[in-house]
């Protein structure tokens, strides 16, 4: 197994599924709007067969490239939720995951839609970029007092209109 520094906090673990010469550490300083075609140029002059595959340490496959040309990256959070994809195809989407693992956001070039979720991981909010709104959140009543404290003002009174 070889490692890559350089476009991740953590390393990268190349899990070999072919024999191939080994890799010791391929230095990777990259910038972000070019890291995928400066890791596809690295990559094949590493290794010339294919399919070439990375995995985190985690055990998540990162990147896969296929024969054809075909490729696709994917970024993990800590959960081994999927947070980015992007592959060949020009096909991407970002997601974001609360502390239950729940899917809180998704994005792509078609759009995007949000989740809230309740404590039992019911979804009770969502709403996306086509206006569509589904409002299930449980009505919540404050009475003056707590009304004061929340705004930091005190002796709200109630004017009938």
């Amino acid at each position: 197994m070889s490692e890559i520094y350089g476009i991740f906090s953590d390393p990268i673990i190349i899990q070999k599924r072919i024999k191939q010469p080994e890799v010791s550490k391929l230095d990777l300083n990259i910038i972000k709007d070019n890291e995928m075609s400066l890791l596809k140029k690295k990559l094949r002059e590493s290794f010339k067969e294919y399919p070439i595959e990375l995995y985190d340490s985690n055990d998540n496959k990162i990147y896969h490239e296929d024969s054809n040309g075909f490729w696709y990256y994917q970024e993990f959070d800590s959960n081994n939720n999927i947070i980015y994809f992007e592959n060949s195809d020009g096909e991407w989407c970002k997601r974001e995951y609360d502390s239950n693992n729940n899917l809180i956001y998704f994005e792509n070039s078609n759009g995007w839609y949000r989740n809230e979720f309740d404590s039992n991981s019911n979804r009770i909010y969502y709403e996306d970029s086509n206006g569509l709104i589904e409002d299930n959140r449980p009505n919540k009543e404050f009475t003056i007092k707590e009304i004061e404290e929340m705004l930091g003002i005190k002796n709200i009174k109630i004017i009938k209109g």
